[in-house]
């Protein structure tokens, strides 16, 4: 059984990492659109946004993550303490917040859903590719070995080796020597960790590197939250160019509002176009109108009227 729970260990890492990123991506595609809209119109900034964004998916990592542990991790046979159990349910909820993270960072940086998706399918599989289960950390090539430690699954799958595996003992069938005779020996879980090289194992004692790997994974979520935070205005910018100049930088190229108002706002808004003949917004109000109709009768027209626009600003 060591063996299948190594697999469902690696297994819940690769996973939720891939689709809590899978599933980021679309909801923030679509709520990009609206944001970049009102953006342009100077409702609120992207900041505020991202943030929002952020809190109202923290509720759902959360249930995703206590749904998967609960209904799997007993099914499995995995170690029943309270301890181990929510420490894989913590490791879970951090794991979900990383994908969850990286995804609203790839929505970030790229203007398109598809390129998004690609990318997202390539930074997971290099992930799952270097996370030590297989290959292990020792049979990575050493050119690619630092990438084991840039990896949230890396952290995750050595946290979750470490919580079922220590100080464990349990049983496994050899065969005999004349290869007809098999008995049950005494398999430590210690042995069993070292087969697999983990990284940051023997740095400190068992209890330090499962919460220096929960610590990291963790990290990388708000690595991530915080590029992602960073680059959402920038790529509106780049991508986009639909950044209209603040409504106080309008009212200043009308000469409009009162000395006190004026100074105020030359104090907090610089002008960067410098002075130009007519501004690069503008801003109505109170807009009315009327539309002239033509009236025909036996082919002439009788009346017509003139059309009035009123425009207060």
């Amino acid at each position: 059984g060591a063996l299948t729970k190594n697999g469902y260990i690696f297994l819940h890492c690769f996973i939720v990492l891939m689709l809590s990123a899978a599933v980021t991506l679309p909801s923030c595609f679509r709520e990009r659109s609206t944001l970049f809209k009102h953006r342009s119109a100077e409702f609120y900034d992207s900041k505020s946004s991202y943030i929002a964004l952020l809190l109202t998916d923290a509720p759902l990592s959360i249930l995703e993550a206590c749904l998967l542990a609960i209904i799997s991790y007993f099914w499995v046979g995995m170690r029943t303490g309270a301890g181990n159990f929510f420490y894989f349910l913590g490791m879970l909820i951090a794991l979900e917040c990383a994908g969850q993270a990286l995804g609203r960072l790839l929505c970030a940086l790229y203007r398109k859903q598809v390129t998004a998706n690609s990318a997202s399918s390539v930074i997971i599989l290099v992930f799952g590719t270097v996370g030590g289960f297989m290959p292990s950390y020792m049979s990575i090539p050493p050119i690619l070995r630092w990438l084991s430690w840039v990896t949230p699954v890396a952290y995750a799958f050595e946290g979750l080796m470490l919580n079922e595996f220590a100080d464990l003992t349990f049983e496994s069938d050899l065969m005999g020597s004349s290869g007809n005779q098999a008995g049950p020996i005494d398999l430590g879980g210690n042995n069993w960790l070292n087969a697999y090289n983990l990284p940051r194992a023997s740095f400190a004692d068992v209890t330090s590197t499962k919460v220096f790997d929960i610590f990291m994974v963790f990290l990388f979520a708000l690595v991530y939250d915080t590029l992602g935070f960073h680059f959402i205005e920038k790529t509106r910018t780049w991508n986009h160019n639909q950044i209209r100049r603040p409504q106080a930088t309008v009212k200043k190229s009308f000469g409009m509002g009162s000395s006190s108002t004026t100074a105020a706002d030359d104090s907090n808004v610089e002008d960067t176009e410098g002075d130009s003949s007519w501004p690069s917004s503008l801003i109505g109000r109170n807009i009315s109108y009327e539309v002239p109709l033509k009236r025909k009768t036996t082919g002439i027209n009788i009346r017509k009227m003139i059309r009035k626009m009123t425009v207060k600003l």
